[in-house]
């Protein structure tokens, strides 16, 4: 699947966390020390050179500054995308179903199971299931 450009704006309105080395779901890697420098310096660029609104550069800086505890390695966090929530929904045969839902679906799941999982738990995949069985019956 291709990913769509976005503007820094897009993103303005994603929660940032306050944790490090994310895990990639697909292919189950860590981003590296290297990457994550890598993505700061790629941010240090893009504050220097590109035509940015105030309101962009301070979300800038402030993914910048998230990037740190990530190449210190004082902390950590599993990233769940539309993908996953996706790779839930499946035929009797246990097949993926296309178009089964949107992706706003998809994204609505995910904001749901960030803001109302019992953090004693976590995010696994029963949880995310409920979010999904959740938005279902709402959209239903």
């Amino acid at each position: 699947m291709q990913a769509s450009a976005r503007s820094l704006t897009d993103y303005r309105s994603e929660p940032w966390r306050n944790t490090a080395h994310i895990n990639v779901m697909e292919t189950k890697e860590m981003l590296n020390e290297d990457q994550l420098k890598i993505a700061q310096r790629a941010l240090d660029y893009l504050m220097a050179n590109a035509d940015l609104t105030k309101d962009e550069m301070a979300a800038a800086k402030h993914a910048y500054v998230k990037l740190d505890p990530f190449i210190d390695g004082d902390s950590i966090a599993s990233v769940w995308s539309v993908e996953d929530v996706y790779s839930l929904i499946t035929d009797e045969d246990g097949e993926p179903v296309e178009n089964a839902i949107t992706v706003g679906e998809a994204r609505q799941v995910l904001r749901l199971v960030d803001r109302t999982h019992d953090a004693t738990i976590g995010i696994n995949w029963d949880v995310l299931e409920v979010g999904l069985e959740t938005v279902r019956r709402e959209h239903a």
